[in-house]
């Protein structure tokens, strides 16, 4: 929808003629069938060869690079198109020497089993090439289950929207 907009407005501004949807549809299709090199298109996070790329999604389009050594900010090209979606929110600036345990704090009360599991679930949605597990987190009402749903999805991927629930059908 974006891009049919960005078509109509650039053929306004050089012709000062309004175009319809079928001659955009038509000129997309031009485009697609030209296009020679197709390219993975990703959202917050990507792999690239050893290493993880995480998109802030901030006004300068920073991204952070993650390997066995540590993390840095990329400063050239990045290799990888990111997918910039509109209820994506920035994810603030990473600091050094983090402790995940400090983490617990800001969460309802957990056992330190579901603890560990909540760790491994955490980190594996930071890895996009392997398979994740499905939080379903389950107690009685007001035990604190959006409210974990809800940081951790601010720690993963910042939103407008903070849940989302399965579908009815």
């Amino acid at each position: 929808k974006r891009f049919r907009s960005f078509i109509a407005l650039e053929v306004y501004n050089e012709t000062q003629k309004i175009i319809g949807t079928d001659r955009i549809s038509s000129a997309i299709s031009l485009v697609e069938a030209s296009a020679k090199d197709r390219r993975e298109l990703y959202n917050r996070i990507a792999w690239d060869e050893g290493r993880i790329l995480y998109n802030l999604c901030d006004s300068e389009n920073t991204i952070i690079s993650i390997n066995c050594l540590g993390w840095h900010i990329i400063d050239n090209e990045v290799p990888l198109i990111f997918r910039r979606m509109s209820h994506q929110k920035p994810q603030c600036m990473p600091q050094g020497h983090g402790d995940i345990e400090l983490l617990r704090k800001y969460l309802p009360p957990i056992n330190d089993k579901n603890w560990y599991l909540l760790k491994v679930f955490l980190v594996t949605y930071f890895v996009p090439h392997i398979p994740k597990p499905l939080l379903c987190p389950h107690g009685p009402h007001g035990s604190g289950k959006t409210t974990i749903c809800k940081r951790l999805k601010s720690l993963i991927d910042p939103s407008v929207m903070e849940t989302t629930s399965f579908p009815k059908d």
